[in-house]
């Protein structure tokens, strides 16, 4: 069995990557903690008292205070240790429970919403409770998952027979399992004439950005499917059912795309700006690409299938189903916060967040730390072009503004580290070049947000895997080895 200090030992060596002597496993952690040369002890009582934020002149009195720290009553009893001070693990834990000290974030939210779960099946999440949730096509584990208030227009989605249609016999229920795990998706069969066969879902747009989609899985005739606004113009998208690319589009597009929901099913979307008018939503398969409507002389027989969870919203890159009937559904905001005191070193620190936002076409918030205004606070995001950026604001002044010169990709997972100390800030993301400023203040902060700026707004609709605060900033050198 392990000694107390090999365990130690090995804790050091998970942070460092080193395979030294005790003490040079505990020197090359000072390094990379970017402290001064000199003796073993007196760099250790720099480091302890770094890390939790006292002065102690005498290196047994911080020992100690450190393993109380970890949960041991002396320094001889220390055993494997976390070097973070918070540590959320969620897409390994499942929980808002910080591993390192006992605290919980808070989450709420006022309704319902839908997550995958291990097994890939679409389930609800009662009100207030965390969403966490998976790829449902390769069933990774993603973490917490944020969403904005949304509200989905189309109406009666749970009920496929009550659809119309253009060029379609019928919507034949409970012909096929769908993402939920039931038997009640349905079968589009259309009729013999030479026209478009589509699902039709009207609404009334306003002049903002919209973005449509559906949920859908080829039959044996049909293995591609077009998806279209009609109103004062058609425009959309054809796609292949086989493997989700985008064949063709038509007309003005924000975006377009296709999300694979597994055993052949795909969400399709498309996004684009709609004009204050009649619009509506198009949806069948066809036969072959080009511009949106798509004809073909119908057998009788054939058709796609349709799971019961279209959407039409505001927005440009499509989140989570809102299931409606009659009338339209809204899903409440995701909130994720912690109070920072018991936990943050007021000296700053380094912090590590690892995730994936859906899109690159606007600024996603990773985590900010504020006092709940504009004024102070500590902001982590990925912009419009990808770039990590961290924003430091004190006294209303911004005192850095760093961006990294590489990028994260949409849907694909990051990791992105800050370090936030006074006259030293710096950001990495994914190991590459660290982006620095070496002047500036600290501001006062009260809360951690996750997934949102301060004022629980700039969602990220993303997720987070994990999140890390270290107490003390460490090396740029080190920025990329948490980052690799």
């Amino acid at each position: 069995m392990a000694t107390n200090q090999e365990l130690q030992q090995a804790s050091v060596r998970a942070f460092t990557g080193t395979a030294y002597s005790y003490n040079d496993d505990w020197m090359a952690l000072f390094d990379l903690q970017g402290i001064a040369e000199g003796a073993f002890n007196d760099r250790m009582l720099v480091f302890l008292n770094g890390y939790l934020g006292t002065s102690y002149k005498n290196i047994n009195d911080a020992k100690k205070a450190f393993a109380v720290s970890k949960g041991f009553t002396s320094w001889n009893e220390l055993g494997s240790f976390d070097i973070a001070a918070l540590y959320f693990a969620f897409s390994e834990d499942l929980s808002v429970t910080d591993r390192i000290v006992p605290v919980s974030l808070t989450t709420a939210r006022a309704s319902t919403t839908y997550v995958y779960n291990s097994s890939g099946v679409l389930t609800s999440v009662a009100s207030g409770a965390p969403a966490f949730t998976y790829d449902p096509s390769t069933l990774t584990s993603l973490g917490l998952r944020q969403e904005l208030a949304e509200t989905n227009v189309l109406l009666n989605s749970v009920t496929p027979s009550s659809w119309s249609g253009n060029g379609v016999t019928s919507f034949t229920a409970d012909a096929a399992t769908g993402i939920d795990g039931l038997t009640n998706a349905a079968k589009m069969v259309e009729d013999t004439a030479n026209t478009y066969h589509c699902a039709i879902h009207s609404f009334t747009g306003t002049a903002a950005a919209w973005y449509g989609y559906h949920i859908v899985k080829a039959d044996a005739t049909y293995t591609k499917a077009q998806l279209f606004f009609s109103g004062a113009s058609n425009t959309g998208a054809v796609f292949d059912l086989t493997n989700g690319s985008v064949l063709s589009t038509t007309g003005t597009l924000l975006g377009s795309g296709s999300k694979d929901l597994g055993n052949g099913w795909w969400l399709i979307w498309i996004s684009m700006t709609l004009t204050a008018a009649a619009w509506g939503l198009y949806c069948g398969g066809v036969t072959s690409s080009g511009a949106v409507p798509r004809s073909h002389t119908g057998d009788g027989s054939s058709g796609i299938y349709f799971d019961r969870y279209p959407k039409i919203a505001l927005g440009t890159v499509p989140t989570s189903p809102i299931p409606t009937g009659a009338t339209s559904v809204t899903r409440a905001v995701d909130t994720n916060t912690l109070a920072t005191s018991g936990w943050l070193n007021a000296a700053g620190g380094t912090f590590v967040f690892e995730g994936r936002v859906p899109t690159i076409t606007a600024a996603s918030s990773l985590f900010g730390l504020s006092d709940g205004t504009a004024n102070e606070r500590i902001y982590a995001t990925i912009n419009s072009s990808g770039n990590g950026n961290l924003l430091v604001v004190d006294g209303g002044v911004t005192q850095a503004d760093v961006t990294t010169a590489n990028a994260a990709t949409a849907s694909t997972s990051f990791k992105f580290a800050v370090r936030v100390e006074a006259n030293s800030f710096a950001a990495c993301l994914n190991g590459g070049t660290v982006a620095t400023d070496v002047s500036g203040t600290l501001p006062t902060v009260t809360t951690l947000t996750l997934l949102q700026n301060y004022l629980n707004a700039a969602q990220s609709n993303g997720t987070c895997a994990s999140f890390r605060y270290y107490p003390p900033g460490v090396t740029d050198a080190q920025l990329q080895v948490l980052t690799a």
